[in-house]
């Protein structure tokens, strides 16, 4: 091998690693945005007997322990409450980085749902096999905390968040019919 040809050897590996060092510094990276998040972890849930929630605000602000009990997803709440129930949930969020759709998607709730995120109230849509999703590519706060509130009005027998409740990225609805685990969807 010539002078010349380590040369130039040399000019392309170090051509290739500033390309590459310039793409990560001006975020051109893949996608740093799974293609699905389960908000998994702590929830926070309160009964509403007094249906108080809207008024107090209980959909804008985080209130870990002012009350609010922590709660695993995918277990029906008491036989003997009918009513309004809230739940909460506070994750941070990378930069989004995709061309594609993000919902949040949730596979069972009885018997009804509303959804907020970051006290904005979303509107619920539902694909043809019975989940409920909003989307929320532009409602995202990129690399901060966003906040997920859910309340769930059951009129008879059990009532709550009875399944998954993930982030999803899609093009279109159908895409999400069958992603999640769902555990009963009989109230929806």
């Amino acid at each position: 091998m010539t002078n010349t040809m380590r040369i130039i050897r040399h000019q392309f590996i170090l051509s290739a690693i500033l390309f590459v060092f310039a793409l990560l510094i001006l975020g051109c990276s893949p996608s740093s945005f799974p293609e699905r998040l389960p908000l998994e972890g702590n929830w926070y849930f309160q009964y509403d007997s007094k249906n108080a929630g809207i008024e107090n605000g209980w959909h804008k602000q985080y209130r870990p322990g002012s009350g609010w009990e922590t709660v695993p997803l995918g277990a029906y709440w008491s036989d003997d409450y009918d009513g309004a129930g809230w739940y909460q949930h506070q994750i941070w969020l990378p930069a989004l980085r995709t061309d594609r759709n993000l919902a949040l998607v949730i596979t069972a709730a009885s018997d009804s749902a509303a959804l907020w995120l970051n006290g904005e109230k979303l509107d619920l849509n539902r694909t043809d096999k019975n989940l409920l999703y909003a989307d929320i590519r532009n409602r995202i706060f990129p690399e901060a905390d966003n906040l997920f509130v859910i309340q769930v009005v059951d009129s008879g027998g059990s009532g709550g968040l009875s399944g998954d409740v993930y982030i999803q990225k899609y093009v279109e609805a159908g895409e999400l019919d069958g992603l999640g685990r769902q555990r009963d969807i009989a109230g929806l």
